[in-house]
């Protein structure tokens, strides 16, 4: 019988030509085989390797949470498309000021019909400035009582630029860890309303929505 270093075994029962081996009892490295001393003393190979059903187990934990946070991310998606139309079509005027500077940071479309103005010429512009200079001040400390207090807040003022006195709805809010204000313009009290559209609250909007 040939030594050791030279044993061949095939389908026939030979070691295959340029496998890999090792001394007797040597260990090997992970994934490579071994030769060990089996029954009656012939010669055997052992395969070592790692257990990766604990990596595959992680991997597959890392697949169903992407799969998860993708779900969600298309429920917000879809809650923010609902939004905006449900914004948009309100026939009141109503902008969303920033707490801190006073800036818009939305208006919808009645807004921008009230104000004159393209919604994106409000985006960013300071909404104290929109009303006249003598009810600036006013307004000013109304919406720091309101975001102060947390409670709603009302009061009339001349828009400067239409010269039309409005109703002015101020609600507090949080959104994203900033304090923001709701603000929706209205006839003052007593003013007569042509418009239907103005009274149109949320409810019949979500009425008119398709199914999304």
């Amino acid at each position: 019988m040939a030594g050791h270093g030279h044993r061949r075994i095939d389908g026939k029962g030979r070691f295959p030509s340029g496998g890999h081996q090792d001394r007797i009892g040597h260990p090997a490295a992970a994934g490579q085989p071994s030769r060990t001393r089996g029954q009656h003393g012939l010669d055997c190979w052992v395969a070592l390797g790692d257990d990766l059903r604990k990596i595959a187990s992680i991997q597959n934990q890392l697949l169903n949470a992407q799969l998860e946070l993708e779900r969600e991310y298309r429920k917000i998606r879809d809650a923010e498309t609902r939004y905006r139309t449900i914004f948009q079509k309100l026939g009141q005027p109503i902008l969303i000021v920033d707490g801190t500077d006073r800036k818009i940071v939305d208006a919808n479309l009645a807004a921008s019909r009230t104000l004159l103005r393209p919604v994106g010429k409000l985006i960013g512009e300071n909404i104290i400035s929109l009303f006249e200079s003598g009810h600036r001040d006013m307004l000013g400390e109304l919406m720091s009582e309101a975001q102060h207090s947390g409670t709603a807040r009302a009061a009339v003022a001349r828009l400067a630029e239409v010269d039309v006195e409005q109703s002015v709805a101020l609600e507090p809010f949080r959104e994203n860890g900033r304090n923001s204000l709701f603000l929706r313009l209205s006839p003052p009290p007593g003013a007569h309303e042509n418009d239907d559209a103005v009274n149109r609250d949320a409810t019949d909007v979500f009425e008119t929505l398709p199914e999304s």
